[in-house]
C-alpha cells in the first residue's frame, strides 16, 4: 500500500482509501481522487491508500491487518469505491463514502448491455456495496445535488454535494483557419459510456451538420484503433496518447462531451470547463450539472447538438463567456460545501 500526501506537521490524520491506483492521469476517477486528496490536505495531514489486488488468503488477512494497524492514529478514512466499503466494517476509524456516482444505476446499464456472469456478479457486488456504504458512513460526500438526492433515499446521514471544479489554466479559443474549425474530445474507448457517446456523435450528429471544413478529435488511450469518418466534408478521426494534450488544446475552438450514458457528473466536462473553451454537450453529459446546462448548451438530441456546433462559431466570444461564468460558479460552490463538510467534522471529533 502506498501512502502519497503530505506527510508532516500537527494537523489530524487523514487517509482517503481507493483499490488500484494505476489508472491514467487523465481518468475522471483518479482526477477526483487527487481533488479531494488536495481538499482534505488543507486541514488535515492527508495521505491516500492504494488498496490493490493480492492473491493468496494468507496475503489477503496480512494486507487487512496492516492497514488496520496503518489506520489506527489517524482521525479521518474517506473511502472512494463501494467495493472497498465492507473494510468499514472493521476499521478502528470514523468512515465517510465519497460517491462519484449512483454505482448501481451505473452497473445495471452495463448489466442491461453484456448481460453475462461477469456483469452480473459486478451489478450484485457495487449494488450491495453502495447501499451498505450509505447506511454504515458517518457522512456521505456525493458529487452532486442530483446524486445527493438519489443517496438521500437510503440513509439520514449527513451528505454533502461537493462538485469537483476546475484546476487548470483557462486557454483561450483559436480563431478558425482556412483549413477548417477544430474541436476534441477526451476520453478512451475503453470506458463504455465514452464509445457510447462517439457512436451517438458518428451516426446520428454528424450527418445533421451542414457542408463545413470541421475537424472532430476523439483522443483517449486505444481510440486509434477506428478509422476517420468524413460526411460533408466534416471529419471525425480518433487519436491514441498524446504526451502534450495542452498544446493539443491550444490548437481547439471547442470541446465536445456528447456523453449519453453513464451516471453523475462527467469529469472530462469538468475539465472541458477548466479550459474556458465553448463547450458542446448532452443533457446527459450535463448531469449532475443541470443548473448550468443552458449556459453549457446541453442538448436534448442528435439535432440539438449539432444546432449548439453552429451556434458556437457564430459567436464564439459568448460561448467561451458562458464557460468562465460556469467555471467560477462551481468553483464557489466546491469551497462552500468543503467548508460545511469540514465545520461537521470538526464538530463530532
Amino acid at each position: 500500500m502506498k501512502a502519497i500526501g503530505n506527510q508532516s506537521g500537527a494537523k489530524p490524520k487523514a487517509y482517503l482509501l481507493c483499490s488500484e491506483f494505476a489508472a491514467a492521469e487523465s481518468s475522471g476517477g483518479k482526477v477526483r481522487i487527487m481533488q479531494n486528496l488536495r481538499m482534505l490536505d488543507t486541514v488535515y495531514d492527508a495521505q491516500l491508500l492504494s488498496y490493490g489486488k493480492v492473491k493468496g488468503i494468507r496475503r489477503r488477512i496480512a494486507r487487512f491487518f496492516r492497514l488496520r494497524k496503518q489506520l489506527s492514529d489517524a482521525d479521518l478514512c474517506v473511502i472512494e469505491e463501494p467495493k472497498l466499503i465492507f473494510l468499514m466494517l472493521f476499521l478502528p476509524v470514523r468512515c465517510i463514502y465519497s460517491s462519484h456516482n449512483f454505482e448501481t444505476a451505473l452497473r445495471w446499464h452495463f448489466l442491461k448491455n453484456r448481460r453475462n456472469f461477469h456483469a452480473m456478479m459486478n451489478f450484485a457486488i457495487f449494488a450491495a456495496g453502495e447501499f451498505l456504504a450509505i447506511r454504515r458512513a458517518e457522512a456521505v460526500i456525493a458529487i452532486s445535488e442530483t446524486l445527493k438526492k438519489q443517496l438521500r433515499r437510503y440513509t439520514r446521514r449527513p451528505i454533502f454535494a461537493i462538485p469537483p471544479f476546475p484546476e487548470t489554466d483557462a486557454v483561450l479559443p483559436v480563431a478558425a483557419t482556412d483549413a477548417g474549425r477544430n474541436y476534441i474530445c477526451v476520453g478512451s474507448f475503453d470506458w463504455p459510456p465514452n464509445l457510447d457517446g462517439y457512436r451517438f456523435f458518428v451516426t446520428e450528429v454528424l450527418p445533421k451538420l451542414d457542408a463545413n471544413t470541421r475537424h472532430f478529435h476523439f483522443v483517449g488511450k486505444h481510440n486509434e484503433r477506428f478509422a476517420p469518418v468524413t460526411v460533408n466534408g466534416n471529419t471525425v478521426s480518433c487519436h491514441g496518447y498524446i504526451a502534450d494534450l495542452d498544446a493539443f488544446y491550444a490548437k481547439m475552438q471547442g470541446v465536445m462531451v456528447p456523453i449519453v450514458s453513464g451516471s453523475g457528473i462527467k469529469m472530462k466536462l469538468i475539465e472541458a470547463i477548466g479550459k474556458g473553451l465553448p463547450i458542446m454537450t448532452t443533457d446527459k453529459g450535463a448531469e449532475g450539472l443541470e443548473a448550468y446546462g443552458a449556459a453549457l448548451g446541453a442538448a436534448g438530441n442528435a439535432t440539438a447538438f449539432a444546432e449548439r456546433i453552429m451556434a458556437v462559431e457564430r459567436d464564439v466570444e459568448h460561448a467561451a463567456a458562458a464557460t468562465e461564468d460556469v467555471r467560477s460558479a462551481l468553483t464557489e460552490a466546491a469551497q462552500r460545501e468543503w467548508q460545511a463538510f469540514f465545520a461537521y467534522m470538526a464538530e463530532r471529533r
